[in-house]
């Protein structure tokens, strides 16, 4: 009698799980080789039935991405608009180091397509990229066209400026400037998130952003050009190596402007006088250096930057601007070098001081105001009397101020000499130029 072998029974569950792990493995690689559906942001936005659910979105990046570090781990969020509606996308820590690692960084301008997990709250639906090889972006554009101005009409389009660096701050967004191109006013900014990408690089660029302001310079910058809050275009630069700033250069005499002439220069002057332009509301600043005599067009919005104590006749600054002709610079910075600021006595004006800028000390009187801010009033200082004009759209006169002129107090103006209905006045053109003494 034969006896047929039997098979284990352990043997057999063991078989049933090894076949059953493969099974899964098999279904999870298909599933890894299927796309999740697209969907339209408007249909899932709110929908509590896609909670959790694994989709993908498709449309354009609504601004530069948001980074969030508190805690010591970072978070990008950026928005995603497809024309039904508008979703967040966050990536993060362990996704948002890989993403920068690999330079991988949504702008605007940028079309991408996004496969994460929804999460739909009461009122609020955001996706989480889980996986950062699901995050594609399309549609970036390396043909640049040279701008030397913007305006809401060029959103999206990428774009070249260059020129001077006329103000520059730190936001929490990243790094601000401004570009004078020699035809316009041109806001740039270089995102936060770009920090992380190279550190280095990006500290290099405050650094020389920062430089720039003090000793004047050039930079060449390509981008896309960005609607802060849906209203003021700004180029946004997507990657470190799209903006170059070079900062100074040799100090150029008044005498070599006429080499010049359309292009960028710093030099080195002495204030001497200053009248306005009302035509176009900037000022001209007549300045001096031992080689010669030139003016200096400085816009309004410059001017009121500055301390008008730095700009009194005699003090020293340094211009950063383009040369118009060979006597005329139109700035872009004004940085000052020393003051010459003093108290002058009226007594020491006459129709030959038209155009000074003096600081002047004595008993104020007689104040008399106007519709729109402007007002005068009358400052005697023992040696005679003047005339104190405020012209009101940007300067006018501190509550402080008028308590001291209504009780007859002391006070201090600073502006510069004018003729009106031939009489002399101080125009105090900065508010910063009237204070109690």
């Amino acid at each position: 009698m034969s006896v047929e072998p039997r098979l284990s029974v352990r043997w057999l569950k063991l078989f049933s799980i090894l076949a059953t792990v493969v099974g899964i493995l098999i279904i999870y690689m298909a599933a890894r080789g299927v796309s999740a559906p697209l969907v339209k942001i408007g249909d899932v936005y709110g929908n509590y039935a896609m909670n959790y659910a694994v989709v993908r979105i498709r449309g354009n990046v609504t601004g530069p991405p948001y980074v969030d570090t508190s805690g010591g781990r970072i978070t990008i969020r950026f928005g995603v608009d497809d024309g039904t509606g508008t979703m967040n996308v966050y990536i993060y820590e362990q996704q948002a180091v890989e993403l920068l690692g690999r330079g991988l960084v949504p702008m605007p301008g940028d079309v991408v397509e996004v496969e994460g997990q929804l999460r739909v709250r009461e009122t609020y639906t955001y996706l989480i990229l889980q996986v950062v090889d699901l995050l594609r972006i399309e549609g970036r554009s390396t043909s640049y066209t040279k701008v030397y101005s913007l305006n809401t009409g060029m959103e999206g389009r990428s774009v070249e400026v260059s020129g001077v660096v006329y103000e520059f701050r730190e936001v929490s967004s990243g790094l601000l400037f401004g570009i004078d191109t020699g035809e316009g006013y041109v806001d740039v900014l270089i995102p936060v998130v770009l920090k992380y990408v190279d550190e280095d690089a990006y500290n290099m660029l405050l650094e020389n952003l920062t430089r720039s302001l003090e000793l004047g310079g050039e930079a060449v910058v390509r981008g896309v050009v960005y609607l802060y809050r849906g209203i003021s275009p700004e180029v946004v630069v997507r990657s470190l190596d799209e903006v170059v700033v070079r900062v100074g250069g040799a100090l150029v005499k008044l005498s070599e402007l006429s080499r010049h002439v359309g292009g960028k220069v710093v030099v080195e002057v002495e204030s001497r006088r200053m009248f306005y332009l009302r035509d176009t509301r900037d000022y001209v600043l007549e300045v001096s250096d031992e080689t010669g005599v030139a003016s200096i067009v400085i816009p309004s919005e410059l001017i009121y930057d500055l301390d008008p104590r730095d700009l009194v006749t005699g003090s020293r600054i340094k211009v950063v601007g383009t040369v118009f002709n060979e006597t005329t610079i139109s700035a872009a910075r004004v940085v000052p070098v020393s003051s010459a600021f003093k108290i002058y006595r009226v007594s020491d004006v006459d129709r030959e001081s038209v155009g000074l800028i003096l600081a002047f000390e004595g008993k104020a009187s007689s104040l008399v105001e106007f519709r729109g801010g402007s007002a005068v009033f009358t400052l005697s200082d023992g040696t005679g009397s003047i005339k104190v004009y405020v012209p009101g759209w940007r300067s006018h006169v501190p509550e402080d101020v008028k308590r001291a002129v209504r009780s007859g107090g002391r006070v201090m103006v600073v502006g510069y000499i004018d003729v009106y209905r031939g009489e002399l006045e101080v125009v105090v053109y900065d508010s910063d130029g009237l204070e109690v003494s």
